[in-house]
Formats: C-alpha cells, sequence, structure tokens
C-alpha cells in the first residue's frame, strides 16, 4: 500500500531515547506525515532529522520504491512560514533530471526515423552553423549530445547567471553563439578522470538536443514530452511550462530565505522540469520495469545504457549517470541542482528498488552527504 495519508507527526525523541525530557528535545518540532511505524519509516527519519531541524530548511518529498510498494515521506513546509506540509503531488523543480527524459525523447524519434544515434547533428541545424558543430575533422553527433563528449561547454560564457532567470537566452542566442564558438575540444573526446567527466558534461549540449526536436517536430518540446513520455506513463503533473498558477507547488529557497523560480527557456532541454514525486515514481518505475516490446521501452533501455567508463566503472549512459554505494552496488543515477532545489533520483533494476529525493532547497547544509547516507543504507 501507498503511506499517501496525512499523518502529522510532531516527533518526541521520548520514543528514540526515553532517558531525555521532552521539553530539551530538538526534534519535537519537526512536521512531517512520516508514521515512523516500520524499520524504513524510521530510516528516513534518522537520517534527515538534522536536516529537518536546521533553520534555513523549507522542506522536502521522498519516495521510497520496494517494486510496487510506495512510501511517501513529506517534511517541513512548501514555503518558509507558511505551515504547509508538502505531499507527493507538490511541485518542485528537477533541473538536470530533466536530461534523463530529453534523451528518451530523442531517442525515440531517432528510433522512430530510422536514425543512428552516431550520425551528424550538423543536418538537422541552420547550415550556418556547421563550421562550429565539430572540431579537428570530427562531427558532433546525437550520441555525444547525449553523453556528455560533445565538446560544449556547460552553459554558454555569455548567459546570465541562473540566479537571473535566464528566460530570454532561447535558441536564437543559442545559435548566434554557436556561429561564432567552435568546440572547446574534439567531439567524441572521452574523459578519462572524473574531475575531467564534471569539465566534460554539457547542459548545452542538452539544450540543443532539445531545439533539435523542437525544429524537426515542429512542436513544444513539452508537447513532444507529452506525447512521447508522459501520457504514456500518466504522468499528467510533470510540466517544463511556468507553475506560477499551480498552488500546491514548493517555493525555491536558499539559505537567506525564498527565492525565484529558475526559468531556463533555451535550455528547457537540460534542466527545466517541474515533477512530483507521484509523477516520478511512475517514471522511476517505467525505468525498473521497460522492456524492447514498445518505443518508449526500447527508448529507456537505450538511455541506461553505459558509454563512458572511468576507471573500469560505468560513469556516464546517454542521460542518466551511475553511482556506486559503499558496498561497491551500482545504481542508475541522476540528481539535480538549481538555485533553490535540490533532486535526486537512484534505482537498482535487480531489486526493484529506489530512492527519489526533492528539496525546496539550494545544496547547502550537506543534503547531498544526507541523500547517498540513505541510498547507501537502503541498497546494501
Amino acid at each position: 500500500m501507498k503511506n499517501s495519508g496525512l499523518i502529522i507527526v510532531l516527533v518526541s525523541l521520548s520514543s528514540l531515547i526515553p532517558s531525555c525530557e521532552k521539553d530539551s528535545d530538538p526534534y519535537s518540532e519537526i512536521v512531517t506525515d512520516n508514521p515512523l511505524k516500520s524499520p524504513i519509516d524510521s530510516l528516513v527519519h534518522n537520517t534527515f532529522k538534522d536536516y529537518a531541524i536546521q533553520s534555513a530548511t523549507a522542506g522536502f518529498s521522498i519516495a521510497v520504491i520496494d517494486g510496487n510498494q510506495i512510501n511517501y515521506y513529506n517534511y517541513g513546509e512548501t514555503q518558509k512560514g507558511n505551515k504547509i506540509l508538502p505531499d507527493e503531488n507538490t511541485l518542485y523543480e528537477l533541473a538536470s533530471i530533466t536530461k534523463p527524459i530529453t534523451a528518451e525523447a530523442l531517442l525515440f524519434w531517432l528510433n522512430q526515423n530510422s536514425i543512428d544515434i552516431n550520425t551528424a547533428i550538423k543536418t538537422y541545424l541552420p547550415q550556418n552553423l556547421s563550421a562550429n558543430l565539430g572540431l579537428n575533422g570530427v562531427d558532433i553527433t546525437f550520441k555525444h549530445l547525449l553523453n556528455h563528449t560533445s565538446g560544449m561547454p556547460l552553459f554558454p560564457d555569455d548567459m546570465p547567471p541562473l540566479s537571473d532567470l535566464v528566460t530570454d537566452y532561447d535558441s536564437t542566442k543559442i545559435y548566434n553563439y554557436i556561429s561564432s564558438h567552435p568546440p572547446l575540444r574534439t567531439p567524441g573526446t572521452l574523459p578519462t578522470t572524473k574531475e575531467e567527466a564534471a569539465a566534460f558534461y554539457s547542459s548545452f549540449a542538452y539544450g540543443l538536443a532539445g531545439i533539435i526536436l523542437e525544429r524537426q517536430l515542429k512542436q513544444s518540446l513539452q508537447t513532444i514530452f507529452q506525447n512521447f513520455i508522459f501520457q504514456p506513463l500518466q504522468m499528467t503533473s510533470t510540466t517544463l511550462n511556468k507553475v506560477d498558477n499551480i498552488t500546491n507547488r514548493a517555493y525555491p529557497h536558499d539559505n537567506t530565505g525564498p527565492i525565484t523560480y529558475t526559468d531556463l527557456s533555451g535550455f528547457a532541454g537540460g534542466g527545466n522540469l517541474r515533477s512530483n514525486l507521484s509523477d516520478l515514481a511512475k517514471y522511476v518505475q517505467a525505468q525498473i520495469n521497460a522492456s524492447n516490446t514498445n518505443s518508449l521501452g526500447q527508448a529507456i533501455l537505450q538511455s541506461q545504457e553505459s558509454t563512458i567508463q572511468i576507471n573500469f566503472k560505468d560513469f556516464f549512459a546517454l542521460g542518466w549517470e551511475f553511482y556506486y554505494t559503499s558496498t561497491n552496488k551500482e545504481l542508475i543515477f541522476k540528481n539535480g541542482i538549481s538555485p533553490g532545489f535540490t533532486a535526486a533520483i537512484a534505482f537498482d533494476k535487480d531489486t526493484k528498488k529506489a530512492i527519489i529525493t526533492l528539496f525546496n532547497n539550494f545544496r547547502t547544509n550537506n543534503i547531498g552527504i544526507r541523500y547517498l547516507t540513505l541510498i547507501d543504507e537502503y541498497f546494501k
């Protein structure tokens, strides 16, 4: 059964450390719907209780999946001071968790049209860009876009900071940038260290992948995602569109308080999706159970295939990445970080287990350390 009932719990340390007085319990004011009845309930709570009581923490939502069972846990507030606990339908910004969906949509389209992933992208973009869609005689291919070997930067150096929304950096500006900037390195160059992989990582390339889809299909990227992925998986709330008119949404925060949503505009394919635990649980279960029996399943399986190894360990797939627990278990993984939001997904196809975490806080206060602690314990 899904643990989705709204049970507000003011956690008492007396149930954890009997010798303490309730009045001195620093955790007694934590607001959550975690029922604290099962070992998984306790694992989630004990991992994040110190984070939940920090003054800068707004809220967060967690889904723990084991096969068909989904447990939802919510903490804090959708906005500091509004006293509204998030739930499994609260929208959060996903940032780079957009990338696997962009990859799957592109792979879906490539397969539909019998286009090889190693095809050069220059044929599908304005001709005047061709000179800078390759370097040293090597053209950028669709695969290079999706596994961070295109030689393109993380973001163009003429783009405003993400904290300034970037609402007007559209496809025209992306084309202008490409026309005057060759790749930083020969396309297809493989990273040999984690540091190189981080330097090769390109949201610009994923933004361009989304633009190619829009250009070829003559539809918005939201419509393409809707037709290829969201509708088949019944993901009814996930969107690239602005969410100002949606009541049940989390508000982004940094350590000073609420800030504004990021709008990547032309970079939508690199990190502009908003979603909730309910939709993401469906998405992750589709990842775990994908098969080659349909077009979406084929694209999903392709997106999970390792294309780059570092130190003989899988590192980049196509949209997805890989993470190794402290016991060396390989998980398929993706995180997303934007001003005011932090998100992550990890799953193990063998055990059909997954964890999804959504925070309306920036990556301060060691969110990542706590998340990795949770997945190390859950997947061991």
